[in-house]
């Protein structure tokens, strides 16, 4: 058998027609899930034989009429620094650098795809990153109307060269899990900032859900528009900033918003003009004035009545100012035009509060905001946009479905954090493990995700709703949330605090996974009673609750009338007594039921935050 294969190994090296083909996750340096069953796939030759070794075993599988194989290797234990040798008739392959350990997904959106570089404390975890049993290996951002059979990107040691790329939580996770298990550590990214839950879920499931209903039928009605868009739009503009300029075929934005959702469901760069026509009163004729154009992403050039009259020539989001000399002013109508430059994210973006002219001197301001003209005069195709539902799970998640996984951590929310998509956001979160679960073979793969951080963004309840949902969808088994209450920055929706979140999200895969004998979370609200006029609230997690820097902060009752008011809140043994002067008979409580609660402070004794919470 051994000089059989051998044979075959040297034919196969000696007359290679490259027709053997693996997916991208199949490279140097990956992590194979250790001590289960794998299935290796790739294409081939119709009809042709092809054997896999590894490690002294040996392996085979026959490719079908469309060139298609797949050959089972048997469970391996722990290790590092394999070769996996795959032959066929055709062709061969050499993988070098395997090894077998834990390997976990990492997906969501942007605070799970923010890199080391990009968060705290990251000079010095780069600087010690260096370790040949963690590696990574992270999908290009690919949207897909069908599902993908393969993913972009390649597998990374870590080391300060690479590190820095990673994604930081999951990261983060995986120098925890190394530390405690001592075994080699893979992680998948596949995260892409901005996108909702529903482009994560595949599109069978998107029909099947009463709440995602609607959301499947605009990726059926965005085929056809996506089979019939432009791959590339480049006409004549060099007198667009003209007040004589026709303006037929150009469109109307009536809100501020990026131009990616009026180019939907396509995603160009290019450039995108826009236009206003204003009145002005008879006596700012002749006068300077002050534009005030709001903020504009990415960067712009700025016309008022066809003169040049400011613009940047770079990314930034600083509010737009311009001074207008009075030669250029009149009464009655003036035209703006405004040459945007779009490279993903782009448009004037308002607010319209700040959108405005105002005669020098004094308060006279005319408001400009409200509906503009606009139009393309050069697009290039990016793809299909993230926002579509269904897209990313075709692009980035089917892909990977038949590589082994032992679990997946998400962090993702942000993009459904408003009413009413945080109401539904816990059926279609939980419908989605599910699914994820069925399509990766584990009906019960453990899926650990973070709770929302804090962040002032002034949505009403959508934040504290969302939190509220994800904590709602721990009644599914085999999973875990880590709260990251305590971590948020008031005014940046990306904390660069991304250990916490890394060690937290590990703290439930050691304990629930791996069975080591420690605290997985922080207090997780179970029930409550009513005693008189106060309410007893008990929490799994609860040993040692404290409460650190001064009192209990943001505990709230309520009473038949539906209305909350600041509680007192006091410690007592593994609960937590709460009342208030206003609820002479409460029935339901809550905590940190804000967007951004500053210095939350129930903790237990192994550190952890409360999460937030509303009584049933």
């Amino acid at each position: 058998m051994m000089k059989y294969w051998m044979i075959l190994w040297s034919m196969a090296c000696l007359c290679s027609l490259g027709a053997l083909e693996l997916p991208r996750f199949y490279g140097d340096n990956m992590v194979l899930q250790a001590n289960r069953p794998l299935a290796l796939r790739g294409s081939g030759t119709p009809g042709e034989t092809v054997r896999v070794e590894i490690d002294g075993a040996h392996y085979s599988g026959v490719a079908d009429a469309g060139g298609h194989w797949q050959v089972q290797l048997g469970p391996h234990g722990y290790g590092e620094g394999y070769e996996l040798k795959i032959a066929a008739p055709s062709s061969s392959r050499t993988i070098r650098n395997v090894a077998f350990g834990e390997v976990w997904l990492a997906s969501g959106q942007s605070n799970m795809q923010m890199t080391l570089a990009q968060t705290d404390g990251a000079a010095q975890a780069i600087a010690a990153s260096a370790d040949p049993g963690l590696r990574v290996f992270t999908v290009k951002p690919t949207a897909a109307v069908a599902p993908l059979n393969d993913v972009e990107g390649s597998w990374a040691v870590s080391a300060p060269g690479t590190a820095k790329n990673f994604t930081a939580a999951g990261y983060y996770f995986a120098v925890e899990l190394r530390r405690e298990l001592n075994v080699p550590v893979g992680i998948i990214a596949a995260s892409w900032g901005g996108t909702a839950v529903e482009s994560w879920m595949a599109p069978a499931l998107l029909g099947e859900l009463p709440e995602t209903k609607a959301r499947y039928m605009e990726l059926r009605q965005a085929l056809p528009v996506v089979e019939r868009s432009p791959r590339e739009l480049n006409l004549d503009d060099s007198g667009w900033m003209r007040e004589d300029v026709s303006t037929e075929g150009w469109s109307r934005q009536a809100r501020r918003i990026h131009w990616d959702y009026e180019l939907y469901p396509i995603e160009y760069n290019g450039v995108i003009w826009a236009r206003k026509e204003v009145e002005l009163p008879p006596d700012w004729a002749g006068r300077d004035v002050t534009l005030s154009l709001g903020t504009v992403d990415d960067y712009e050039t700025t016309y008022f009545n066809g003169e040049e009259v400011g613009g940047t020539a770079r990314h930034t989001l600083a509010r737009r100012v311009y001074e207008i000399p009075g030669k250029l002013v009149r009464s009655g109508k003036n035209t703006i035009a405004v040459k945007t430059f779009k490279f993903g994210w782009g448009g004037l973006t308002g607010p319209e509060n700040i959108m405005f002219l105002q005669l020098k001197g004094t308060d006279g301001k005319v408001p400009i905001g409200g509906e503009w003209l606009y139009r393309a005069s050069k697009l290039e195709f990016k793809g299909i946009s993230q926002r579509l539902p269904g897209t990313l799970y075709n692009g980035m998640i089917a892909p990977l479905t038949g590589y082994g996984i032992r679990g997946v951590i998400w962090y993702q929310g942000e993009a459904n954090a408003y009413v009413p998509a945080a109401r539904a956001y816990r059926n279609i979160f939980g419908a989605m493990i599910t699914d994820w679960r069925k399509a990766f073979g584990q009906v019960g793969m453990p899926f650990y995700y973070v709770q929302l951080a804090g962040f002032r963004n002034r949505n009403g309840e959508g934040w504290p709703l969302l939190r509220d949902a994800q904590r709602r969808t721990l009644e599914l088994p085999g999973t875990g949330m880590a709260s990251a209450i305590d971590i948020g920055e008031a005014g940046d929706i990306h904390p660069k605090n991304k250990k916490d979140v890394g060690v937290r999200l590990a703290r439930w895969a050691l304990a629930n996974t791996y069975g080591k004998k420690l605290v997985p979370g922080g207090p997780l609200y179970r029930e409550m009673k009513i005693e008189g006029d106060k309410v007893r609230v008990y929490f799994d997690y609860a040993d040692g609750l404290r409460a650190g820097n001064g009192s209990l902060r943001y505990f709230e009752l309520s009473g038949r009338d539906g209305k909350f008011h600041p509680a007192a809140a006091e410690i007592s043994g593994d609960t937590v007594l709460v009342s208030a002067k206003e609820v002479a008979a409460p029935t339901a409580v809550r905590y940190c039921w804000l967007d951004y609660p500053e210095y939350p402070n129930l903790y237990n004794s192994a550190g952890l935050p409360a999460s937030p919470f509303i009584s049933e």
